[in-house]
């Protein structure tokens, strides 16, 4: 009987173990055929969990710490466990497995299951597939001596057919394949009962050109580790650059800082899969800095699956054939050391030991493999095995593996009939041409016939020449540069021409762009209002009837940041109040004069005035971005821009101090302070320098000694030198800077123009112009396009650096 035969015929709750691709199948012949049961699915994970033991999730990270192994050791080692006992104590070879087995019990490092066995008294269990684990042979075993099994087999076919295709190379072999699915489909079958199995790695390229030419749609299964993403790259760099030592308090601000700049769906879903990851280990794992190779292997472990198209033609593995599933089955690259790669032996012990205690060897397993592939295959209705008779290395053996069947021999379809196509040979030529500009791979068929085909194509050459003087004097009708638009300039000129020149629009965030907007929209407004809840309620209705674009979804977040907005504003009030500056001015519009008619232009969120001295605070809803070491090269340096503008508006200006207040903070951690209201104080001190005239900061901070407005500043016990966190800068830092990002600006101006919007992105320490670059796609650059600005240990260097260029 089928599968779905014994669950109809069964008055007991099933069990069926099985794995995902055939719990799918099984599912679909259910619905079709209306049979409702109570059926739990069991992948031969999960019964080995429930069987045998399962892991807590410190598991791993504890047994590598205790037994000084990598994870990849310690996880080879767990899969010999449920083979020992006690009568094995003796031989030498198992003593690391024993103590293995010693440490998960007496760190109590696996989940207890009482019931055992027990949960699977009066249901009926079925085993459907075949399964290559080691451990599921003693597991079956051991449920076989309490229960009754029911091993379900694959349909048998009354009349399978099997054949093998050969090709003269591997292209035509794939063509051929491609043009044998689309006459199954013409025939009647369904696309999705056609598959591929095994594709060996190196024809997926092939096969994904091929594919693609005959318009029919495909699915390689593919799955890439986690670590793999740049995504990744970025929060692992971050991760090994932050301040924090906590763990939990680290991963937080780090996926809180990318999830602003994540807008397409594979980067989330990346993202999704790291929080995945993390979400336990950040309650066993306290300190970043010594576990940072244990959440690599985490990465390299986790597998993140590209999505599957529906319907297509599937690539499946062993484990996934369900000839029950499949019409017409194509089993490529059938050449020796091709198709089947078989498992090797493991060195951890030797083949004796093994069969002493009832592990499998390697050569065990590969007789099942090749038992596997003789006979389960050829249960499927057609079979069309194929291999190539040569490639660019020379001439193919076929695949021991075939020896063992009785196939009809059928040679690729004929092409020497065909007309013969110039385009499709020059775009194959183009390919090789392709691979052998970015990875250095030269083939043959490149070095014979490239010279015929080179007039069809030109290398791509990125160099930017410039505007033509119309287009150009078009641009330059509107000469104003916002602070913004000029650090872009600094960043990259050619994103900067794309971006502001030429208005090429990109996707936003559009729920923190909203809520940033709120806090900067009610900030701007009368602060020495008593700002109460219907007050902020009414900016935020304000907002959404503006924005045709809002939805419910904005509706509810800004709503809830509301109760953030209000205690916001009671700090920024308790610390105005604190200081003994005054308000100025809120959202104070600037601009000054650069040259031949160009201006700069700015909106300072707040300015703070005693006497001459004066205070600059710029409202954050991301993260602090001021950095002096790349503001010497116009890269971060936001509000030393805003100083420029100020001093050349307000003569005999003195600076107390510039800085950046974060006023959105959605997460809080438990090290964050004693409770939220405490926490979100600490959050909300001003990130900046202040001047070192103890006199000028002791008014606008009375509290500067150990200060409640400014992050990182106080006084050694001394009471007269600041502490070695305390950021602060001389008088004459303040000017040179200004003179620094004068002459910057002239610079720029003079680029804009000439037209010169060269693609020269920066890069300086984990600073990287393009890594979140919305044009990433289309400037094509090159190594040799990127800048490396030179850099700075410490503050103090530019300092001196900018001075010395005053001179």
């Amino acid at each position: 009987m089928s599968i779905t035969e014994n669950i109809q015929n069964t008055t007991k709750p099933c069990v069926v173990i099985t794995n995902q691709a055939h719990k799918v199948h099984i599912l679909s012949k259910l619905q079709a055929k209306r049979i409702m049961k109570p059926i739990q699915f069991l992948t031969p994970r999960d019964l080995f969990d429930k069987v045998f033991f399962k892991l807590k999730p410190q598991a791993m990270y504890t047994l590598s710490k205790v037994l000084n192994k990598k994870p990849a050791i310690i996880a080879a080692w767990l899969e010999f466990i449920p083979f020992l006992s006690n009568k094995h104590a003796n031989i030498d070879a198992l003593t690391p497995l024993f103590d293995l087995r010693d440490v998960l019990h007496d760190h109590d490092l696996i989940e207890p299951n009482p019931f055992k066995t027990l949960q699977f008294n009066n249901k009926a269990l079925f085993v459907y597939g075949t399964f290559k684990q080691p451990y599921m042979t003693p597991l079956l075993d051991m449920l076989a001596r309490e229960h009754k099994v029911v091993q379900i087999p694959f349909a048998k076919n009354n009349e399978p057919k099997a054949e093998l295709l050969t090709a003269p190379d591997k292209e035509t072999e794939v063509v051929d394949i491609a043009l044998s699915i689309i006459e199954a489909v013409r025939g009647g079958i369904p696309l999705e009962e056609i598959k591929l199995f095994n594709v060996p790695k190196s024809y997926q390229t092939v096969v994904k050109h091929v594919f693609d030419l005959f318009n029919i749609p495909l699915s390689l299964n593919e799955t890439n580790p986690l670590l793999s993403f740049p995504l990744t790259q970025a929060f692992l760099k971050r991760l090994e650059n932050t301040q924090e030592t906590h763990l939990k308090t680290a991963v937080s601000q780090i996926l809180a800082d990318l999830n602003q700049t994540v807008v397409d769906a594979t980067s989330k879903h990346v993202l999704q899969s790291i929080q995945a990851v993390l979400n336990p280990v950040v309650y066993y794992v306290e300190h970043v800095e010594d576990n940072l190779p244990y959440i690599r292997y985490l990465f390299e472990q986790k597998q993140v699956r590209k999505p599957v198209i529906k319907p297509s033609v599937q690539a499946i593995q062993a484990e996934q054939f369900n000839p029950d599933a499949v019409s017409v089955l194509f089993v490529p690259g059938m050449h020796e050391g091709g198709n089947f790669t078989f498992i090797e032996e493991n060195d951890l012990i030797d083949e004796s030991v093994k069969q002493t205690i009832g592990h499998p060897t390697a050569k065990a397993l590969n007789r099942d493999l090749i038992d596997l592939y003789t006979t389960t295959l050829q249960k499927a209705p057609h079979v069309i095995y194929s291999y190539a008779l040569k490639d660019e290395g020379g001439r193919l053996e076929p695949s021991p593996v075939l020896t063992a069947m009785h196939l009809s021999t059928r040679a690729a379809h004929a092409i020497d009939g065909q007309a013969y196509s110039d385009i499709y040979d020059a775009l194959n030529i183009k390919q090789d041409k392709d691979h052998f500009d970015i990875y250095g791979i030269n083939t043959d068929k490149l070095k014979a016939y490239h010279h015929v085909f080179k007039p069809w194509f030109k290398p791509y050459d990125n160099r930017f020449t410039g505007l033509s003087r119309s287009v150009l004097e078009t641009l330059l009708n509107h000469k104003q540069l916002s602070v913004t638009k000029t650090e872009m300039f600094f960043n990259c000129q050619f994103r900067f021409l794309l971006e502001h020149f030429l208005k090429i629009t990109t996707i936003d965030n559009q729920r923190a762009l909203n809520i940033g907007n709120v806090f900067h929209d009610v900030l701007e407004k009368d602060m020495d209002a008593n700002y109460d809840a219907h007050r902020v309620q009414a900016v935020i209705d304000e907002m959404l009837d503006k924005d045709d674009t809002a939805t419910h979804r904005d509706a509810f977040f800004l709503k809830r940041a509301l109760k953030d907005i209000k205690q916001v504003l009671a700090i920024i009030k308790a610390q105005e109040s604190l200081s003994l500056f005054q308000v100025a001015h809120r959202e104070l519009p600037l601009s000054i004069p650069i040259k031949n008619g160009f201006i700069l232009k700015g909106k300072i969120d707040k300015v703070m005035t005693k006497d001459n001295h004066v205070a600059l605070i710029d409202y954050k809803t991301g993260q602090a971005t001021l950095d002096v070491r790349l503001a010497y090269h116009g890269l971060k340096g936001q509000l030393l821009f805003y100083a420029l503008l100020y001093g050349q508006t307000h003569e005999n200006t003195s600076y107390a101090g510039l800085y950046e207040q974060l006023v959105l903070h959605p997460k809080f951690n438990k090290d964050d302070g004693v409770n939220r209201e405490e926490a979100l104080e600490n959050k909300l001190k001003l990130i900046g320098y202040s001047t070192k005239e103890q006199d000028v900061l002791a008014r606008f901070d009375p509290s500067f000694a150990q200060s409640e407005m400014i992050k990182g500043m106080r006084l050694k016990k001394d009471g007269s030198t600041f502490d070695a966190r305390a950021k602060v800068m001389e008088k004459e830092d303040f000017e040179a800077f200004k003179i620094r990002l004068n002459n910057l600006l002239h610079h720029a101006v003079d680029e804009i123009e000439k037209g010169s919007f060269t693609i020269n992105p920066k890069t300086q320490g984990n600073t990287n112009s393009c890594q979140y670059c919305p044009f990433n796609d289309v400037c094509y650059k090159t190594p040799q396009d990127t800048v490396k600005l030179s850099s700075f240990d410490k503050p103090e260097d530019v300092f001196n650096a900018v001075k010395k260029e005053m001179v």
